[in-house]
Parts: structure tokens; C-alpha cells; sequence
């Protein structure tokens, strides 16, 4: 028999999955076809064309012939670290970000993030309601636990 507090959890975490499928569902509708697009200078003075698709899809080209140089999977941006920083150093905000509206009036922010984190924030209150793994925005960030925190006391 599962406990009161393991029980909320698991609700919680059912809730936190259903409101980051919707936002995924929602966000990649929306998402236009690069998420970011800038050329960056490698250490030896080359001239890279570096882009990042949804889901989390690092590609870079050749600048003269336009042929793909390096395609990182989703999840595995760090698999390049010159270019994550490169795209780190050059971000000031989210990739992607909307407004969804959920149910009785109240509005979800949905933020796509470097390296490909979807986050699903109450837009009221700023509370962080759903997170998912990087590259992955359907699949919930195995640590995140959202919901009352139950208080276990014993005699």
C-alpha cells in the first residue's frame, strides 16, 4: 500500500507530466523551423554557421558550401562545448516563449531554453510547474517533483 505522501507525489507528478505535454504539444506547433541562427568565429578565425532546432538539434555548416560540418542529437549540445558556450555567451533570452491558457482563466508562460528545456511557469506566480530534460521537452526531468510538501512527524 503506497503512503499519503507518496501518493501526492506520484498525483503531483502526473499533474507536472500532463502540463509539460501540453506545453511541448503547444510550444512546437509554434516554433519556427531554427531557434537560433548566428555565425560564430572558431579559434582558428573560421567563419561556422551554427544552428539549433526543436527539439534540441545543434547543426553546424560549412560557410562556403552550406554542407552540414557536426549534427549533435537532442540532449547532447554539450557533446560541442566551444559552440554551447558560443550560444550561451550570445543568448539573452529564451529561445522560444509563449502564453498558453489552461483551464478557468489562468495562463501558463512556456519557455524553450538553451540546451532545448522546456519549462512550463505559472504566469502569475512565477512558480516553476514543469521542467523537462534537455532535447527531450515530452519528457519530464526525472528529479522534478512539484506539489504540497507533506511534513512526516513521528512519535
Amino acid at each position: 500500500m503506497m503512503s499519503a505522501q507518496a501518493y501526492i507525489r506520484d498525483l503531483a507528478r502526473k499533474a507536472a507530466e500532463h502540463r509539460l505535454h501540453a506545453a511541448a504539444s503547444f510550444l512546437e506547433a509554434q516554433a519556427p523551423a531554427v531557434l537560433f541562427r548566428k555565425p560564430m568565429r572558431t579559434l582558428d578565425g573560421t567563419v561556422v554557421p551554427v544552428n539549433f532546432y526543436w527539439p534540441g538539434v545543434l547543426v553546424e555548416q560549412d560557410a562556403e558550401t552550406g554542407e552540414i560540418v557536426s549534427q549533435t542529437p537532442p540532449g547532447r549540445a554539450a557533446d560541442r562545448p566551444h559552440t554551447a558556450a558560443f550560444i550561451r555567451r550570445t543568448l539573452r533570452e529564451p529561445l522560444i516563449q509563449r502564453t498558453m491558457r489552461v483551464a478557468r482563466g489562468s495562463f501558463h508562460r512556456v519557455r524553450f531554453d538553451w540546451p532545448g528545456v522546456l519549462r512550463v511557469v505559472d504566469a502569475r506566480t512565477g512558480e516553476t510547474l514543469a521542467e523537462s530534460e534537455a532535447g527531450h521537452p515530452y519528457q519530464l526531468k526525472s528529479w522534478f517533483v512539484h506539489g504540497p510538501q507533506i511534513e512526516t512527524t513521528t512519535c
